[in-house]
């Protein structure tokens, strides 16, 4: 058989012939896929991508898509797994049917011949069989694996290429992209068939019928295993569901289960304690048997902290099945406290033991750095306050408390290190270092980042152990391939998204970007090699991961490269020293206590930069969220990579001008309607209701003084509201009460706050928001009835709970009234009720309307740290008989659940009722019973979910301007049209038109102009002041006061 022109002479074989997998042994000549001149993706013209690419010096990409694509059917199956099985199939045929295309088209797809036999020379070879004699391709001999043929090496099955290769490089001149083509589509399509079966079979146990029966029942008892150390403060966790059965007294179990769950305590129920810690078979425990070590490493002071990892709980709740696609199958929802039945035993215990002991090293030191150091050392965030986390998320240094592959990587490197400079044999430093690793895993937990950074040292040291280099990008793909096999259900984890991401872009990006920067001059000076390469590592690893952070997080972080350049010098430290300190705690406290304090020393060092960093002007600037988002920012950061990877200068600048202008509208996209949105915001307003989703944050202003009820639970939304009504301080922050939705989102305000008033602690967790609270500055007092104080020209007063309250929750929230003082002419007057409910509304309302809080001074709270409460003004909110008066404003309990008192809301006949709710909660708020009953009251209804956020204001006559950021349903289309055409949803939305506003935007009372629904505000009452502070702007310092 002829071989064709162009075909190349590198050495060839045929199907089955001796060359095996080695040079020569592939699909495609030497101008594979993305190949040398005359392939597909490179040309014979100077500036061809694969040329390009190789000039540059980057890493083998050849198995990007292969990658992309069984990610892709990775993240789809898992969704809807019953169509695993035709995909395993249409898959499986797919690649067939190209293997057998590339054997059958000898002069085009496979040049050269492709019947079994020798390969001739000049001939670009076949698909390569496995045997070889001595050839230059056979496996394990010159082309066998990980040598010049074989896998990651010179033009082996998924090799660099050579002379040859599946993918080959490409060499002298072949054309033979076709075969490339199709050797890539084969790949890709057997990948997807690998990640089907493992979906199918994998399905089938994460969900058996049994168990799915059971889904939806009322009360199960569940026994499991923990994945990983619970801390006391966790809204959920994972675990491993074991056994279950139903609690109704019938026979139904199912056991010999394996099944992922996550479980979500009881947030109202009893802490678990020693007495309530079943006995392990064969052994006595309860309160004070034996000791800490005999009772376990969760045990402290007979109250246990937290649960851990392999400990084996029995949980009863209610059982509901996950949609399909998440990393749980199922989810138990706690009723009641939990009972350990077995402790961790083992490896486990052991490793539980040095986490513990290593937590109590670092417990005296200060914060934040000794909750930072167990982040950088074993990936246990629990000790990192909130201030610190919101700090290192706006600069994107949450990754150095993620345990990865920097940290196998800085272990596997100071081992063979050492075993050289010992002069240790290479197979011993190799099964040591190996050994270290799983030890490693084995304290820190399998994460998918460290899952796959543990696959790729695994790989690197088989490598080293014949004596050869590997390459990084193929060591990426084979651990995310080998990943998604094992489990499919990591392709749709960010951790492991961001993990595969992070590493892949610097090993691509950092050699070439390094060349890059190593090639400026600074002051008449060359940057150095190694500076540069510390320079892109930051850049690298952003440019690669901001595509996926952004859908997390909308928005640019300004100074994540300096803040990580600065981070990466004190990271290293910490980390060895923090682990160091780790391993010997258990036999040394004494030594494990000196190392820690050195580690110390870096980690405070990193949270002291995140803080600084963080409170910059424009820390972090926002982008567009969504798809739209995403894709914007993908461009962007393609862009970057051109730029990057390519050398021809006209490509490069094209692709650099093309980013700045995708920068520049993104960042628009999102600045100018917030302008014009922030432009129609009446300057007057009073209220504003955050649209924080499912969850709470209302804001009082008057007169500068400002007021904050309950944060919500995101912090970028938020921030956002707070942004948009320009508030950058505030003066009072109210905790209604310690709901993750209610003050979930503290640790993005904490420093803003002047004052704090909380309700009752109830859990661990409650504990910790005001310690986030006092670590940003604010003072933090206990609020109850009476307690009061003034705002601007407001006074605000708690009308509940009791003093003698202990236990927080939903009835124990704070209700603040807030009234306008007789000079406070337009100014309107509130109540906000919390979560409270119908049984505590009737208690509330008889504690008022009977004994009344006029003139009673509450109880405040004068704990450790808190200092004297300041003048307290006995002037209530509450009518002159001693009840509530009227109101123009009420916060409607609980998100306008259906548990609601309608005489307490006839009492308070509020005009105006704000229900924050999030948009499709699964909770049903608010309820049409709630709705109705507002109806029948005469109170009109603002939606966050529906007219996001709303601001209030007062007017000349008692009239209640209203603005909404989104035009209601039923709206009469009188949104400002500026706003409508600019911001998604409508815009900026208000009632009505009136030119004659400060902002110059449509503006009017709202409803229609009927008397009733004009909103007369009653005229204020005249009271004695017993606290005169504050008056205006002018007193910056004390603008509100108790």
């Amino acid at each position: 058989m002829t071989v064709p022109a162009g075909a190349g002479a590198g050495a060839g074989s045929r199907l089955g012939s001796d060359a095996g997998s080695g040079e020569g042994s592939a699909a495609g000549s030497e101008a594979g896929v993305g190949a040398a001149p005359g392939g597909v993706a490179g040309s014979e013209r100077p500036w061809g991508v694969a040329q390009e690419l190789r000039r540059a010096g980057a890493d083998d990409l050849r198995l990007v898509v292969p990658v992309a694509v069984a990610w892709a059917g990775a993240a789809v199956l898992v969704g809807v797994p019953a169509a695993a099985w035709v995909a395993m199939v249409v898959a499986g045929a797919v690649a067939a049917a190209l293997l057998v295309t590339m054997a059958r088209r000898p002069g085009r797809s496979m040049p050269g011949r492709s019947m079994p036999g020798r390969g001739d020379r000049g001939a670009d070879g076949g698909l390569g069989g496995l045997g070889g004699r001595g050839g230059r391709g056979g496996l394990g001999r010159r082309g066998g694996l990980g040598r010049r043929g074989g896998l990651g090496r010179r033009g082996g099955l998924v090799g660099r290429g050579g002379r040859g290769g599946l993918v080959g490089r490409g060499g002298r001149g072949g054309r033979g992209g076709l075969g490339g083509l199709l050797g890539l589509g084969a790949l890709s399509a057997a990948a997807v068939a690998l990640v089907a079966v493992a979906v199918a079979v994998g399905s089938a146990a994460r969900a058996p019928a049994p168990l799915t029966a059971l889904s939806g029942h009322e009360r199960v008892t569940a026994t499991i295993d923990v994945d990983r150390d619970v801390d006391a403060a966790a809204r959920s966790y994972a675990a491993h569901l074991e056994r279950i059965r139903v609690s109704d007294g019938s026979a139904v179990e199912v056991t010999g289960l394996r099944v992922p769950i996550r479980v979500v305590p009881d947030v109202h129920g009893p802490p678990l304690t020693a007495d309530r810690r079943r006995p392990v078979s064969g052994s006595s425990s309860g309160p004070g048997s034996g000791s800490s070590s005999e009772r376990g490493s969760g045990w402290r002071d007979g109250v246990r902290s937290d649960l851990a990892a392999g400990a084996s709980v029995v949980v009863v709740g209610q059982l509901q099945q996950e949609p399909a696609g998440g990393t749980a199958a199922f989810v138990l929802f706690a009723r009641g406290e939990a009972s350990v039945i077995a402790e961790p035993s083992g490896w486990p215990a052991m490793t539980r033991a040095a986490r513990r002991d290593f937590a109590t090293a670092t417990a005296g030191l200060p914060s934040p750095g000794a909750g930072l150091l167990r982040g950088l050392a074993i990936g246990d965030r629990s000790g990192i306050d909130e201030v610190t986390t919101t700090a290192m998320e706006t600069t994107s240094l949450t990754h150095l408390t993620a345990v990865s592959g920097s940290n196998c990587a800085v272990l596997v490197a100071l081992v063979l290190f050492g075993g050289r400079v010992l002069r240790v044999p290479r197979t011993l430093r190799t099964v040591v270092a190996a050994m270290v690793l799983l030890g490693f895993v084995g304290l820190v937990g399998a994460d998918p980042s460290i899952v796959r950074a543990t696959i790729m040292a695994t790989v690197v040291l088989a490598v080293h152990l014949v004596g050869r280099p590997a390459r990084g990008a193929p060591l990426v793909a084979l651990a995310a391939i080998a990943m998604m096999v094992a489990d499919p259900w990591f392709s749709r984890s960010f951790a492991f998204v961001l993990s595969v991401l992070a590493t892949a872009g610097i090993l691509v990006l950092v050699p070439p970007m390094s060349r890059i920067i190593a090639g400026w001059s600074v002051l008449g000076h060359r940057i150095p090699t190694a500076l540069a390469t510390i320079v892109s590592v930051p850049i690298a690893a952003q440019v690669a991961c901001w595509p996926v952070t952004v859908a997390l997080s909308p928005a640019i972080p300004t100074y994540a490269v300096p803040a990580n350049l600065l981070a990466e010098v004190l990271a290293p430290i910490g980390t060895v020293l923090g682990l160091v300190a780790c391993v010997i705690a258990p036999v040394w406290p004494a030594g494990a206590a000196v190392v820690a304090a050195a580690a110390w020393v870096p980690a405070a060092g990193i949270a002291w930069l995140a803080r600084g960093f963080a409170a910059l002007p424009l820390a972090s600037v926002p982008w567009p969220d969504g798809v739209l988002g995403v894709l914007v920012a993908v461009l962007m950061c393609l862009g970057i990579v051109v730029v990057v990877l390519l050398r021809h200068s006209a490509v490069r600048a094209i692709a650099a001008a093309a980013s700045a202008v995708i920068a520049v509208v993104g960042v628009a996209a999102v600045v100018v309607p917030v302008t014009v949105v922030r432009a129609s915001l009446p300057s007057d307003w009073g209220i504003v209701a955050c649209d924080v989703g499912q969850g709470d944050a209302v804001l009082v202003r008057n007169v500068g003084a400002v007021a904050l009820v309950d944060t919500g639970d995101d912090e970028d939304l938020i921030v956002a509201c707070l942004d948009l009504v320009g508030i950058d301080r505030i003066d009072l922050l109210v905790a209604s009460h310690f709901d993750r939705d209610h003050i979930g989102a503290v640790g993005a305000v904490a420093r803003m706050v002047d004052t704090a008033l909380v309700g009752p602690e109830g859990r661990p967790e409650d504990a910790r928001v005001v310690e986030t609270l006092r670590a940003g500055g604010a003072v933090v007092r206990r609020g109850s009835v009476g307690t009061s104080g003034t705002l601007g020209a407001l006074d605000w007063r708690v009308l509940w709970p009791e003093s003698t309250t202990a236990r927080g929750g939903n009835d124990a929230s704070v209700v603040l009234a807030v009234s306008p003082s007789a000079e406070c002419g337009g100014c309107l007057s509130s109540v906000f009720l919390g979560d409270l409910g119908a049984t505590a509304q009737r208690r509330l309302l008889r504690a008022v309307g009977g004994e009344g809080v006029t003139g009673s001074r509450g109880a405040v709270d004068r704990g450790a740290g808190v200092g004297g409460a300041g003048d307290l003004d006995e002037a209530g909110v509450a009518g002159d008989d001693g009840g509530f008066g009227a109101v123009d404003v009420v916060k409607v309990a609980h998100h306008g659940s259906a548990d609601q008192d309608p005489d307490l809301y006839r009492r308070v006949a509020a005009r105006t009722g704000i229900v924050s709710v999030g948009a499709d909660n699964t909770y049903g708020h608010p309820t049409a019973s709630a709705l109705e009953m507002l109806r029948e009251v005469g109170t009109e209804v603002l939606r966050t979910d529906r007219s996001g956020t709303v601001a209030l204001a007062g007017g000349p006559g008692g009239a209640i301007s209203v603005w909404r950021e989104r035009p209601d349903h039923g709206d009469d289309g009188s949104a400002s049209v500026v706003a409508r055409t600019l911001v998604p949803g409508g815009g900026a939305a208000r009632t009505a038109a009136d030119p004659g506003t400060e902002s110059g935007a449509a503006r009017s009372t709202a409803g229609p102009g009927t008397e009733r629904n004009r909103w007369r505000s009653r005229r204020p009452r005249e009271r004695r002041r017993r606290s005169i502070r504050c008056r205006g702007p002018a007193s910056d310092r004390h603008r509100s006061s108790w």
